[in-house]
């Protein structure tokens, strides 16, 4: 319910509708990929995960990925988030118009 003073919200979502943030996610996975010691996907391949569920995404690039890769690649995520390990750099773009 409004109630007097209240200003109006705008609420944007920006990833993948203002901010084309594919490719960022595509150099993160490989990252992930590299440091986990796993073959590196193929980017096109990386760029079609995007939206999956994790575990789906997962084994779209790793499909012998068992409990210890899911490990690993939790683990790396889990560094980064914390500062243990550096982020992948990021390289998002607004999308033209």
């Amino acid at each position: 319910m409004k109630q007097a003073g209240d200003a109006p919200l705008a609420a944007f979502d920006l990833d993948g509708t203002l901010l084309d943030s594919a490719g960022s996610i595509v150099e993160r996975v490989i990252a992930c990929w590299e440091a986990c010691g796993f073959p590196p996907p193929d980017p096109a391949l990386a760029r079609r995960i995007i939206g999956l569920p994790w575990k789906e995404s997962v084994l779209t690039l790793l499909p012998d990925a068992g409990p210890k890769e899911f490990a690993q690649i939790r683990a790396f995520y889990e560094d980064v988030r914390e500062g243990r390990r550096a982020a992948p750099p990021v390289s998002e773009a607004l999308f033209e118009g």
